[in-house]
């Protein structure tokens, strides 16, 4: 069991074991919240320690760099060389079938070849132009009808 506060047995003391704990769950989640909850502390202790401490904030952004990177590898994997699904015929698995994700692969060619595949939208005026944008929310000073 983690060490404690002294009078509060359920707040764990964030010491060196639980932030290596909390940064090998966030290298393989890149998730704040599950890593905060595998060692049992609240996501703004986390916070407080990355803000007060440079060596762990950097730990941290070192260890978000890893699983992203681990997640753009399994993107790829998943877009160029798919993944095996099963094919059921009468409840049973008759066989397997690889299936390809296009909206991976296009994600992957925008994040490496933005000039080419980024998404464009361009507007020329000549002359003046009155823009009104609607989003449904009232203009400030407004009452919702």
């Amino acid at each position: 069991m983690a060490p404690t506060l002294r009078g509060m047995s359920h707040v764990p003391v964030f010491n060196e074991a639980l932030k290596q704990a909390f940064l090998d769950t966030l290298r393989e989640t890149c998730n704040v919240t599950l890593s905060a909850q595998a060692v049992g502390i609240a996501t703004g202790t986390a916070y407080k320690h990355r803000k007060d401490d440079p060596l762990f904030a950097e730990r941290w952004d070192e260890a978000l760099a890893e699983g992203i990177d681990l997640l753009e590898h399994l993107a790829h994997k998943r877009a160029f060389q798919g993944v095996e699904e099963p094919v059921f015929n009468k409840g049973e698995v008759a066989g397997f079938v690889t299936k390809y994700s296009d909206s991976l692969t296009m994600f992957l060619l925008k994040a490496h070849r933005p000039d080419k595949y980024r998404e464009r939208s361009q507007v020329e005026s000549t002359g003046g132009l009155q823009l009104q944008v609607f989003t449904g929310l009232p203009n400030p000073g407004e009452d919702l009808v």
